[in-house]
């Protein structure tokens, strides 16, 4: 069940409250990619509270049901949309699959703290399973992953797929596992990312001066320094209040974000810049992971690869809709130049050729 609450919580607190140890189990090998035969489970219905409404922080002091145990799912970007929607299900699978013995509770929206608190949090077995952009890759085996997020590296979302779900990326995955306990299980699609602004741009020169908020991501912070922006890291809770508050001037994020975190309200234009296509990587905490009996590995892989499938399948029926809403609430959808933006980016990569893997960047692009 999605969880909601009206105050908010420290994460101190919450790892006070759940406790170091708490009830974890173990997953076998990587598993690369979504492509469970699974059959989808039908959703449960949506937590309380609108798509486009900001989250609140959870409150994640109810009592776990006396009949079994509780597992979290963690991730950082909006409540409701396509992702809650497919956490639901996993909700649903589960509660089936183990007849009630394991409750899923869903904490949307950076209820938990953002993607390096959860990660800290799955490290210590107090956040079970998370849902992650590509802050793991990043940040923990960045000399592979952050090509991922070298913007207009990956072609298309048929190229993702085929880099991320396939062997070039088995050393990533071990890497993760191995320096900080988190077990990489599958990834869903997500929309391109797009840089929304209260004015148009259209031609890197645009850029200057802007204040932009980017994730926490070496690639993303040297390209939209590259372009002459002031950028400014900062967690995706954080981002609408900074925004009101004139903190920054635009941010970038695929149109579900834009939705879901109601920057309709203080953004004018979705420009297309269509800069990166990447998805959400579900994984587990290994701690938590090994405690599981065989069985109930494969119960949750199966679900979580499930939930991959119908986030993807969820996020692509979706994406015309987003649009629509933006629009609806005012936003213009403006065209940039994007040979332009590509060309002015060409030269990124060098900027890390001391520190990629040597040859990786090489064999991704070459990926057909």
């Amino acid at each position: 069940m999605s969880m909601r609450s009206n105050g908010p919580i420290s994460r101190r607190d919450f790892l006070r409250m759940v406790g170091l140890g708490s009830g974890v189990i173990a997953l076998g090998g990587v598993v690369a990619a979504c492509s469970s035969p699974t059959a989808p489970a039908s959703p449960t219905p949506a937590a309380a509270a609108g798509a486009a409404t900001p989250a609140v922080a959870a409150q994640p002091t109810q009592a776990a049901p006396a009949k079994g145990k509780t597992v979290r799912v963690a991730y950082s970007h909006g409540a409701g949309g396509t992702s809650e929607k497919a956490a639901n299900d996993l909700v649903k699978y589960i509660a089936d699959q183990t007849k009630g013995e394991y409750t899923v509770q869903v904490f949307p929206g950076g209820q938990l703290g953002g993607e390096r608190d959860m990660a800290e949090s799955q490290q210590m077995g107090s956040i079970e399973i998370g849902w992650y952009g590509t802050f793991l890759i990043d940040n923990i085996a960045a000399e592979w992953g952050s090509i991922v997020d070298t913007p207009y590296v990956m072609r298309d979302v048929t190229h993702f797929r085929k880099v991320v779900d396939g062997p070039l990326f088995k050393p990533v995955y071990d890497a993760i596992l191995q320096r900080k306990g988190i077990r990489h299980i599958g990834w869903s699609n997500r929309g391109p990312r797009y840089l929304t602004s209260n004015k148009a741009v259209t031609v890197p020169a645009d850029v200057k001066g802007m204040k932009i908020r980017v994730p926490e991501y070496e690639t993303y912070v040297a390209a939209w320094k590259m372009l002459g922006a002031t950028v400014v890291p900062m967690a995706f809770p954080e981002v609408f209040m900074a925004l009101k508050q004139g903190t920054i001037d635009s941010q970038e994020n695929p149109l579900e974000n834009a939705v879901n975190g109601s920057f309709y309200d203080v953004q004018k234009y979705v420009n297309l810049t269509g800069h990166i296509v990447s998805g959400y990587q579900l994984t587990v905490s290994d701690k938590w992971f090994q405690t599981l009996s065989p069985l109930l590995q494969k119960t949750f892989t199966d679900g979580i690869l499930m939930l991959c499938e119908n986030q993807t399948k969820y996020q692509l029926e979706d994406e015309a809709q987003l649009e629509k809403t933006l629009k609806d609430k005012g936003m213009t959808f403006h065209e940039v130049d994007k040979p332009k933006f590509q060309e002015a980016l060409k030269e990124l990569p060098k900027q890390f050729a001391g520190t990629w893997e040597s040859g990786f960047y090489e064999k991704v692009v070459a990926v057909q």
